[in-house]
This record gives C-alpha cells, structure tokens and sequence, in this order.
C-alpha cells in the first residue's frame, strides 16, 4: 500500500525523534538517579557554551569551539553531549528564468530556484542537520588541559520547512523563494567553473555520518580576574560521507579564550584563526584562513538556573558571492545546574545573511564533571 505525504512526514519525524533519544536517554537518566535537590554544593562555576558558528558551509567545514579557560582542573574529567538541529535554506542566482525541471517524475515548466544554478555563482542549499557532539575533557596539569570532539550527523530533507513559511508569513518577512521548492527535501546545487552544475540529492546526502574528529589543547596562562588561556585545536578528516566542498585535508585553528565576572553576570569570550589544509573544490573559491569568535554572557540567578546569550561570528568562506559575507548567529536559552552536572538549552537564529547561515536552530547540551560539583 502506497504511504500518504502525510504517514510519510510522521514516520520521518518520528526517525528523529528516536535519534534524538536514543543518546540522551543515559545522560538524562544518570542526571536524575545521581542529583540531589538540595542547594548545598551551588558555587556558581561558568563556563561558555559548547556551539561553533554554524553557517551554509559549517556542516561540511571546520569551525571550532572556543573552550573557556577553566573547563577541567587537574586530574579532572569532563564529559559533555550535545545536540544541534538546524533548518538550512542557502540560496543564490544570478537569474530566474522558467525552466523544465523534474519533480518526482512529473515535468512541468515554472519559475524555480534551480534555475541557472550552472552557472557559477549560483547555488542552492535546502537541507536540515542534526549533529550530535561528545566532548571529553582532562586536565593534565595546574595549566593544561585536552579535549576531544567525537560528532555524529544525520542529514536529510527534514520537517522544519512548513514552521518557517508558516513564521516568515505571520511576521511579513521574504520567503526567498522557499515556497517554490517541494518541502522537506534535500538537495545542493552550485554552479561548477567549466559551466555545469555541481548536484546532490536526496540518498545522496541523507543519512547519518561520522563527522571530523577534532582534538583540542589549552594552556591557562592566567587563573582568574580574567582568566586567559590559548588553545589550538586540529581537525582529522574523518567525515565517513561525502562532502559537496571536497575539503578532505587536515585543519587546524590557533585561539585565545578569556573569562571574566562582574557580580552574577559571566562574560566568555574568545577568537582566532582557522587554516584549512586543503581548499577542496576549486569552483567554491574557499579561503584558506577565517577569523573566528564567540561570546557567551551568563547571567546566574539563585535558582540554580541562568539566563544564557551566545554569539559567534565567523569571517566569509569564500570568494563566491553571498558566501563572501561574515557568518553572524546568536542564541538565547537557559542553564541548569545540579551537583555535578549542566544542562543548556537554547534558540539559534541568524543575523543578517539569509544565504550563508541556518534559517533556524536548537540546541541542548548536558555535561558531567567528574571531580567536584558545578
């Protein structure tokens, strides 16, 4: 029996409902069977939020977490995992024109994104990505301290399609061409430098992968009022998909990271640069260096629960139009903390660009210290 659009809506989001689950249920559990209600450990311990800038590129790309300079004493362990759902619709063409093009079979003649995409210039990114993180963290001295970054994406058309049109209609904001493409699918076009496009889609793109394994270092040169530290972090390219940048190299990132408190507000904030080993496909113009940001203000209450506000902003990719624009999001959401654990939540939205960020995000971290309480 045929399956409805409908049925198969559902069923595609019940598959992401269950990966979404399936590693958080431990960590929730493990939260609930190990925390204690009383209040009698709080000690206020910040730290920055664990979410890289996540533009049209940045699932395919290198962008590192800027680590604060106090995530692990020594001896410490810290285990943290997050997850990052995002909503991306990257669009650009130099022309619009009717053309012939293929929908499930049936070809009809409209006005539609893919028009022109040969040409470079153009591009098309409609695509949702679920990314879940797991961080482990040791301090190795008094100063020194590594990370590991192990992530697992799942892509795919996704569900989001129909809550953004339905929220740029409500507020009268520019669907971008959205709603000339079939919903919840997914699909990358762009323009290849000898005049034909470069294309993937659907079973192309879907499915989940092993992303790139990054290890991270960081010396502590000062331990408070503000704490400073410099990081360098490298990235292995063990991406088990296939990537549209074709970027299969060896990067690496060089970064301060600061910390600092006035009354219950703590500011994180830290930047550097970002090298890429290798430029990957020769019609995308990526650049080799980036400058990267980001900064988290933390406002503590009593509760045992804060208000979180999170930036990052990366510099342009590429030499390619629209991606030629610095990468600007922002986050609000709030922190929970229990004995020795964290829990984050948060919104992220875009800030300028529609053409080189996600229209839309989430994103949930829980992080466990294995030493002393938060």
């Amino acid at each position: 029996m045929t399956q409805s659009p409908r049925s198969h809506i559902l069923a595609r989001m019940m598959e992401k409902v269950l990966f979404l689950l399936i590693p958080l249920i431990p960590c929730l559990l493990i939260f609930s069977m190990n925390a204690h209600a009383g209040n009698n450990h709080w000690q206020g311990t910040s730290y920055p939020v664990h979410l890289p800038a996540i533009g049209f590129l940045e699932a395919f790309q290198f962008s590192p977490i800027i680590f604060g300079p106090q995530e692990v004493a020594r001896g410490e362990w810290s285990v943290s995992s997050t997850v990052t759902w995002v909503n991306v619709w990257a669009y650009n063409s130099w022309k619009d024109v009717y053309t012939h093009y293929n929908n499930n079979g049936i070809t009809s003649q409209e006005k539609t994104p893919l028009s022109k995409l040969s040409a470079t210039g153009s591009y098309l990114v409609d695509l949702e990505a679920i990314c879940i993180s797991n961080y482990f963290g040791y301090g190795c001295s008094q100063r020194l301290d590594v990370m590991v970054a192990i992530p697992v994406y799942y892509l795919g058309g996704g569900i989001m399609d129909d809550f953004i049109e339905n929220f740029h209609d409500t507020f009268s904001l520019d669907q971008h061409r959205r709603t000339a493409m079939d919903k919840n699918r997914a699909r990358i076009f762009f323009g290849d430098h000898d005049g034909s496009p470069f294309s993937m889609q659907g079973s192309q793109i879907e499915g989940v992968e092993l992303g790139n394994i990054v290890l991270d270092l960081g010396y502590r040169m000062r331990g408070s009022k503000p704490a400073i530290s410099l990081r360098t972090a490298i990235k292995f390219p063990t991406h088990t998909g296939v990537s549209p940048t074709g970027q299969e190299g060896v990067d690496a990132s060089f970064m301060y990271s600061t910390s600092w408190r006035w009354g219950n507000a703590y500011w994180h904030h830290g930047g550097g640069l970002i090298y890429y080993g290798d430029l990957g496909h020769p019609s995308l113009m990526l650049k080799q260096w980036r400058l990267c940001s980001a900064t988290t203000i933390e406002y503590m209450t009593k509760y045992r629960f804060s208000g979180l506000f999170h930036m990052v902003a990366n510099s342009s990719p590429a030499e390619y139009p629209k991606l030629d624009e610095n990468v600007i999001e922002g986050s609000v959401g709030l922190r929970f903390y229990r004995d020795a654990y964290i829990v984050d939540v948060a919104v992220m939205e875009n800030f300028g660009a529609y053409d080189n960020s996600p229209d839309f995000g989430l994103f949930f971290e829980v992080r466990r210290r294995y030493g002393r309480p938060f």
